[in-house]
């Protein structure tokens, strides 16, 4: 698989075959790797159970890790008070922006001219789905 996943690459960076394809091929090999390994893991986890938290096996090192802790706040009236209080911020923000790019202002009930939000965009993605044949 790491040999086919170069040749893939490297073809690809060669132009010896479109990037499109090279990219629609890697990608279905993730998916499959993705799903194997979520079918995997649970097993391996119960297998590590029976050694140290660090100890090899055939040539690998491995680590055991705890989760990690998680809190769930939404239950607090306190919490959900100021999370629609941070909602409404950020809806004005987002109007303030909007009022800023057709040259004007949005100010609030106190006077206070409302900034507006940071805009920041994310990488472009490219989406590969089979045809339907």
């Amino acid at each position: 698989m790491k040999q086919q996943i170069e040749e893939l690459r490297m073809k690809a960076i060669d132009g010896l075959i479109s990037p499109l394809v090279a990219y629609a091929e890697l990608k279905d090999l993730k998916a499959h790797l993705d799903l194997a390994l979520k079918d995997v893991t649970p097993i391996a986890l119960e297998e590590a159970d029976k050694y140290d938290k660090n100890f090899s096996y055939d040539g690998f090192k491995f680590e055991r890790r705890n989760g990690r802790v998680t809190y769930d706040f939404k239950h607090l009236d306190a919490w959900q008070k100021a999370n629609n209080a941070k909602k409404f911020a950020e809806e004005q923000s987002k109007q303030a922006l909007k009022a800023m790019e057709t040259g004007g202002c949005l100010i609030d009930d106190d006077g206070v001219v409302i900034e507006p939000p940071k805009v920041k965009y994310s990488q472009d993605t490219l989406i590969v789905k089979y045809e339907d044949t």
